[in-house]
Protein backbone atom coordinates (compact mmCIF):
# COMPACT_ATOMS: atom_id res chain seq x y z
CA UNK A 1 0.00 0.00 0.00
CA UNK A 2 1.78 3.19 -1.43
CA UNK A 3 2.33 5.98 1.37
CA UNK A 4 0.80 9.46 1.31
CA UNK A 5 1.13 12.99 3.31
CA UNK A 6 -1.80 12.26 4.74
CA UNK A 7 -1.47 15.28 7.34
CA UNK A 8 -1.90 18.58 5.12
CA UNK A 9 -4.51 16.38 2.50
CA UNK A 10 -7.71 17.40 2.00
CA UNK A 11 -10.79 14.97 1.61
CA UNK A 12 -13.73 14.27 -0.27
CA UNK A 13 -16.62 11.75 -0.09
CA UNK A 14 -17.48 10.21 -3.50
CA UNK A 15 -21.06 9.79 -4.16
CA UNK A 16 -22.38 8.11 -7.22
CA UNK A 17 -22.50 11.53 -8.76
CA UNK A 18 -19.30 12.31 -8.49
CA UNK A 19 -18.17 9.37 -10.81
CA UNK A 20 -18.52 9.58 -14.51
CA UNK A 21 -17.78 7.66 -17.50
CA UNK A 22 -16.19 8.32 -20.67
CA UNK A 23 -15.48 5.98 -23.25
CA UNK A 24 -15.95 2.96 -20.60
CA UNK A 25 -13.37 4.34 -18.03
CA UNK A 26 -14.64 5.79 -15.05
CA UNK A 27 -13.72 8.85 -13.41
CA UNK A 28 -14.12 11.69 -11.54
CA UNK A 29 -13.34 15.55 -11.53
CA UNK A 30 -9.84 16.62 -10.44
CA UNK A 31 -10.59 18.76 -7.30
CA UNK A 32 -7.87 20.96 -8.02
CA UNK A 33 -8.16 21.64 -11.74
CA UNK A 34 -11.74 20.27 -12.51
CA UNK A 35 -10.17 17.80 -15.14
CA UNK A 36 -11.07 14.44 -15.46
CA UNK A 37 -8.91 11.95 -13.32
CA UNK A 38 -9.88 8.55 -14.19
CA UNK A 39 -9.57 5.55 -12.01
CA UNK A 40 -6.85 4.01 -13.09
CA UNK A 41 -4.64 6.68 -13.69
CA UNK A 42 -5.27 8.19 -9.99
CA UNK A 43 -4.33 4.57 -8.99
CA UNK A 44 -1.33 4.41 -11.02
CA UNK A 45 0.09 7.61 -11.33
CA UNK A 46 -1.52 9.94 -8.57
CA UNK A 47 -2.05 12.50 -11.03
CA UNK A 48 -5.27 13.75 -13.06
CA UNK A 49 -5.71 13.24 -16.51
CA UNK A 50 -4.75 16.78 -17.50
CA UNK A 51 -1.62 16.50 -15.73
CA UNK A 52 -0.48 13.97 -17.32
CA UNK A 53 -1.45 15.21 -20.77
CA UNK A 54 0.95 17.98 -20.26
CA UNK A 55 3.44 16.18 -18.78
CA UNK A 56 3.98 13.11 -20.74
CA UNK A 57 2.89 13.98 -23.92
CA UNK A 58 3.91 18.04 -23.91
CA UNK A 59 0.15 18.84 -24.79
CA UNK A 60 -0.20 22.34 -24.27
CA UNK A 61 -3.94 21.85 -23.01
CA UNK A 62 -3.14 19.81 -20.56
CA UNK A 63 -2.95 21.72 -16.67
CA UNK A 64 -0.20 22.66 -14.19
CA UNK A 65 -2.06 20.53 -12.00
CA UNK A 66 -0.16 19.90 -8.68
CA UNK A 67 -2.93 17.83 -7.10
CA UNK A 68 -1.68 14.37 -5.80
CA UNK A 69 -4.34 11.85 -5.52
CA UNK A 70 -5.41 8.77 -4.18
CA UNK A 71 -8.61 6.81 -3.18
CA UNK A 72 -8.91 5.56 -0.03
CA UNK A 73 -11.83 2.85 0.99
CA UNK A 74 -13.31 3.14 4.66
CA UNK A 75 -15.91 1.24 6.53
CA UNK A 76 -17.33 -0.22 9.49
CA UNK A 77 -18.91 -3.46 10.44
CA UNK A 78 -22.99 -2.29 11.17
CA UNK A 79 -24.51 -4.81 13.32
CA UNK A 80 -27.79 -6.34 11.85
CA UNK A 81 -30.89 -4.29 12.71
CA UNK A 82 -33.33 -5.86 15.23
CA UNK A 83 -35.93 -6.04 12.12
CA UNK A 84 -33.19 -8.68 10.66
CA UNK A 85 -32.25 -10.44 13.38
CA UNK A 86 -35.75 -11.87 13.79
CA UNK A 87 -36.04 -12.88 10.25
CA UNK A 88 -32.73 -14.69 10.54
CA UNK A 89 -34.06 -16.29 13.74
CA UNK A 90 -37.54 -17.70 12.82
CA UNK A 91 -35.92 -18.32 9.31
CA UNK A 92 -33.26 -20.44 10.78
CA UNK A 93 -34.05 -24.51 11.46
CA UNK A 94 -31.61 -26.56 13.14
CA UNK A 95 -31.11 -30.29 11.58
CA UNK A 96 -32.64 -31.50 14.44
CA UNK A 97 -35.63 -29.34 14.13
CA UNK A 98 -36.40 -31.04 10.22
CA UNK A 99 -36.08 -34.49 11.69
CA UNK A 100 -38.66 -33.95 14.33
CA UNK A 101 -41.19 -32.14 11.49
CA UNK A 102 -40.28 -35.08 9.04
CA UNK A 103 -41.26 -37.41 12.06
CA UNK A 104 -44.39 -36.04 12.68
CA UNK A 105 -44.90 -35.31 8.66
CA UNK A 106 -44.44 -39.39 8.23
CA UNK A 107 -46.12 -42.47 8.70
CA UNK A 108 -44.99 -44.85 11.95
CA UNK A 109 -42.05 -47.32 10.14
CA UNK A 110 -40.80 -44.95 7.29
CA UNK A 111 -38.18 -43.99 8.81
CA UNK A 112 -36.10 -46.62 8.25
CA UNK A 113 -37.09 -48.75 11.26
CA UNK A 114 -38.90 -51.42 11.84
CA UNK A 115 -40.84 -51.09 14.46
CA UNK A 116 -42.59 -54.61 16.95
CA UNK A 117 -45.54 -55.20 15.06
CA UNK A 118 -43.51 -55.52 11.14
CA UNK A 119 -41.84 -57.95 12.58
CA UNK A 120 -42.68 -61.42 11.72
Amino acid sequence: MAKHDTEDAAYMELTPDSWHQHDGVYAIDCPECGSMASLSNVIEHNRCNGFLARHSEGDSEGTDCTAKLWFELGYTEEPPSSDESATESTATTTAEDDDVEDKHDSPAGTDGTVDESQRG
